[in-house]
């Protein structure tokens, strides 16, 4: 995930720390190592938040609050993904600003074949979702959707 990724960066030393270069490469055995534990920790908590009945405490927290990090996440995993349907690598930051800098001074060399699969599959997704919406008969195409989407694209790849 990328924000185990921002997270874990920088967590592992300075023997792993390498200008230019991200600790999950330098010292993979050891972030793979600490991934994992990571992973193990969280789900700890959230079993002991289940036996605990800790589901509550989420009433605290604020609708914008909650709709902020919802968004900023929707924001961080679109931007990443971006690189795939523009058919060209952007390299990683943490800051969206840069992404977006970096997005606009390649944008010369799109290619297109990603690019219309790109389209043509978020088109897909968004005409699929509001067919599910308006004909109750559909309702289930529209979880089915992104199933259906990989489905298809796997094939076309297998093919």
């Amino acid at each position: 995930s990328l924000l185990v990724e921002a997270g874990l960066n920088g967590q592992l030393g300075p023997e792993c720390t390498v200008e230019d270069k991200p600790q999950y490469e330098t010292c993979p055995e050891e972030y793979v190592g600490l991934a994992c534990l990571t992973a193990a920790m969280v789900g700890v908590m959230q079993i002991l938040a289940s036996v605990l009945k800790l589901g509550f405490l989420v009433t605290f927290l604020g609708h914008p609050v909650i709709s902020g990090f919802t968004s900023g996440a929707a924001i961080i995993i679109a931007l990443s993904q971006l690189k795939y349907v523009l058919g060209y690598d952007l390299p990683k930051s943490q800051y969206i600003y840069e992404t977006i800098y970096n997005v606009i001074i390649k944008i010369d060399q799109t290619k297109g074949m990603p690019l219309l699969l790109g389209c043509v599959w978020l088109a897909y997704l968004i005409t699929n979702k509001n067919l599910a919406l308006k004909f109750k008969r559909l309702k289930m195409l529209g979880p089915m959707g992104p199933l259906i989407s990989c489905l298809v694209g796997t094939v076309m790849i297998w093919a």
